[in-house]
């Protein structure tokens, strides 16, 4: 009986916390846990935890709705800003990779070198900060 209701709990509350990928980005600034993950423009999913791994880069955990999910090999993700105005109010973008590319498995990842900060805002500039060369894998 006990078993039956846990295992009605998990369905009903999503006991997994739905699909999970983690990218890792050379700047983080500004963004925060709660902040969004778009698609198109479009709200997707939340930045659940960002942390320092042991290159002194940010990684960045996030759920994403299963109408995106998975993801596949090829995805970029960027951190953006919706207006100068919005000094903590960033969110990251993604560009979804090919559907015939491999899929990124929940709790998989995102690369450095598929991530980007687009621009960052200072006090009355804004700078451009550009995409670092792709490295070819195969």
């Amino acid at each position: 009986m006990i078993g039956a209701a846990v295992l009605v709990a998990l369905v009903m509350f999503g006991g997994d916390g739905g699909y999970r990928v983690t990218a890792t980005f050379e700047n983080a600034g500004q963004l925060v846990k709660g902040n969004q993950v778009r698609v198109g423009g479009r709200p997707v999913g939340t930045i659940q935890k960002i942390e320092l791994n042991d290159r002194a880069q940010a990684e960045v955990q996030m759920t994403v709705e299963e109408g995106v999910a998975p993801l596949h090999r090829g995805t970029e993700a960027t951190i953006r800003s919706p207006s100068l105005s919005g000094i903590a109010n960033r969110y990251v973008s993604l560009q979804p990779g090919p559907n015939d590319g491999a899929k990124i498995d929940s709790g998989g990842r995102i690369e450095a070198d598929d991530t980007a900060l687009r621009w960052t805002s200072t006090s009355s500039s804004t700078r451009w900060i550009p995409r670092p060369a792709r490295v070819c894998r195969r």
